[in-house]
């Protein structure tokens, strides 16, 4: 198993994660660090000094860990090929005046994704009628 550097992140998602961008060929679904770049087709910008809106899959666990926009979530998931289910999700519950609505719709993407697809260093999460929800963007510690 190819396990990424990313794991790290991981480890410090409470305090947030330094990235840069500097792409391999292939990312991998499971234990690679994803940003959101698109939400329901508009661009999702992180603005200066926040955390980025962000998920790790980590195989060993099948757990997923990230920041939705104010909170950090956590929860489970399952993957047949490219299908993928979220389950249990939950995290923190601060409340963020500004970004409460992109959270909201950030829970509601992955309760929506039921498929995914990498190309190159993009992933896509796919709803049931085939539609991209969201797109993400690997990054890679400094």
């Amino acid at each position: 198993m190819n396990i990424r550097p990313v794991l790290i992140c991981v480890a410090t998602l409470l305090g947030g994660c330094s990235t840069t961008e500097t792409p391999s060929n292939n990312a991998q679904l499971e234990n690679t660090y994803w940003k959101l770049m698109t939400l329901g087709g508009e661009d999702v910008k992180t603005p200066e000094g926040a955390r980025e809106i962000q998920f790790v899959l980590t195989a060993e666990t099948h757990r997923v860990a990230g920041f939705s926009g104010c909170n950090n979530m956590m929860g489970a998931y399952t993957v047949e090929q490219n299908k993928i289910v979220f389950s249990h999700l939950g995290g923190t519950r601060m409340f963020c005046e500004n970004t409460m609505d992109i959270e909201k719709r950030v829970h509601e993407m992955f309760a929506d994704a039921t498929a995914w697809k990498i190309s190159g260093e993009s992933l896509e999460l796919i709803d049931s009628y085939g539609r991209p929800i969201a797109t993400f963007e690997s990054r890679y510690m400094k």
